[in-house]
């Protein structure tokens, strides 16, 4: 009877694997796309186990995040290439700002989402 009642015990509430994500995502600057798209893959899992507790949403975050800037930063590639060679050059300075504003962006969202989770509190 007592293994029953173990069983139905709510999800304790570990931070760490969030705080490992939010981690992962912030080490992009030394790492590269690597540590993002680990956590993307750990954010894709941990959103469903984490469904009815206050990390969903910060699991969310980093998915809906991760996805934004993987469609962003093609895009601004593959505009800037042609911006780029259509310009023969001289505009090569627009896809670089555009790429510094997707990575202020997400580093806002990442670092936005520690704080809040440091609080244990929601991120919407």
């Amino acid at each position: 009877m007592e293994n029953n009642i173990e069983q139905n015990k709510p999800m304790v509430e570990d931070t760490n694997i969030l705080l490992i994500g939010y981690l992962l995502c912030l080490a992009m600057i030394f790492t590269g796309f690597v540590t993002v798209f680990l956590a993307g893959i750990l954010a894709f899992i941990q959103k469903k186990e984490t469904q009815s507790t206050w990390m969903a949403s910060h699991w969310e975050n980093i998915w809906h995040s991760f996805v934004w800037f993987v469609i962003w930063s093609l895009t601004i590639t593959i505009a800037g290439f042609v911006l780029t060679v259509i310009s023969l050059g001289l505009l090569f300075f627009v896809p670089f700002i555009a790429g510094l504003i997707l990575l202020g962006w997400f580093y806002y969202r990442m670092i936005r989402g520690v704080m809040i989770m440091n609080r244990r509190e929601s991120y919407a």
